[in-house]
């Protein structure tokens, strides 16, 4: 049996199907959750945290990532096959340098941020052996493959069409604050579509905790992450799943596969989206100059698919490239 390390990221519960397939593989993984490591960041004790602020910020600032560095130090002590890193941007070099030594011939990176949105995560290049990306310009550096986001295969729940959509169209976005460019391009879409009922969700431990309407769309500021039963329940009441990305993304967004999963059409202004061929049925993409998300494409049936990227495929090209 293989026994695997896997650092990622699951606010959107997109590790989770990922999980499962590993386990059904009869692969041994072990999950760090990217949620555990930004807590790792902090200094442990009182006499820690006075110390930064009076001396580490001014000349020891690499110094607040002991607590993490010390996390992977100890994860190494044990014996895995293989590593997969899904958040290299959330590692530093000294992090690396130990994943490497531990890692040396089965080490792996997938940015699912690309480098251009994450530039951080370059430090990953000079570590890893093998590259992917969901973002097809990231393949412009040296040893990058292009690797779409895999795609779960139907939700159980959407089979027999228990779940009749309520509302026009549901978004959730981790925005840290309401100078993020994604807010102002959802307020935007949602005055520009007057007529569309919708609910959209802004996440962040940072955000004011508050509802209001902009026309027909509800906005709702929430400090308590959207996940599991009670995410997937929002997007079975709705009729279209709402994708706003950051500017500098140029790669498929996960949310395709949301949408594929769960018999839902995609709202986006990720032009990207309109390369996949397969779900383009279900797509409509706005832009800056256009907006307006046509009632007709809202409310027309959702037409079934074939997905392309299924998660078995996906992790047989990362584990034996």
């Amino acid at each position: 049996m293989q026994r695997i390390l896997l650092l990622a990221d699951n606010r959107t519960n997109l590790i989770t199907p990922l999980l499962k397939q590993m386990a059904e593989m009869d692969l041994d993984t072990t999950y760090v959750d990217a949620s555990d490591l930004c807590a790792l960041k902090k200094y442990p004790t009182i006499f820690h945290r006075v110390k930064a602020k009076l001396v580490d910020e001014l000349f020891f600032r690499r110094k607040r990532n002991w607590g993490r560095e010390c996390y992977i130090n100890k994860l190494c002590e044990e014996k895995f096959d293989h590593i997969i890193v899904l958040i290299p941007a959330m590692l530093t070099e000294p992090a690396f340098i130990t994943l490497k030594s531990a890692f040396s011939e089965k080490f792996t990176c997938v940015f699912w941020d690309s480098l251009n949105k994450a530039p951080s995560g370059k430090t990953a290049l000079k570590f890893c052996n093998n590259f992917f990306s969901f973002d097809k310009d990231d393949c412009n550096y040296p040893g990058v493959k292009y690797l779409p986001t895999f795609i779960q295969e139907d939700s159980e729940n959407t089979k027999d069409d228990v779940f009749k959509p309520k509302r026009h169209f549901f978004g959730v976005f981790g925005i840290e604050n309401e100078q993020d460019k994604r807010f102002q391009t959802i307020k935007d879409f949602a005055e520009s579509n007057p007529n569309l009922i919708g609910l959209v969700y802004l996440v962040s431990e940072k955000l004011e905790t508050k509802q209001y309407f902009i026309n027909q769309t509800k906005i709702v500021q929430s400090n308590r992450r959207l996940i599991g039963d009670e995410l997937q329940k929002q997007i079975l009441d709705a009729q279209c799943i709402l994708d706003i990305v950051d500017e500098r993304q140029t790669g498929l967004s996960p949310r395709i596969g949301n949408a594929y999963q769960s018999k839902r059409k995609l709202i986006t202004n990720n032009k990207t989206a309109l390369e996949s061929g397969w779900f383009s049925e279900n797509t409509h993409v706005f832009t800056k100059e256009c907006m307006n998300a046509p009632l007709e494409f809202v409310e027309k049936e959702y037409t079934l698919s074939k997905n392309p990227s299924c998660i078995p495929s996906w992790i047989d090209k990362v584990l034996n490239h």
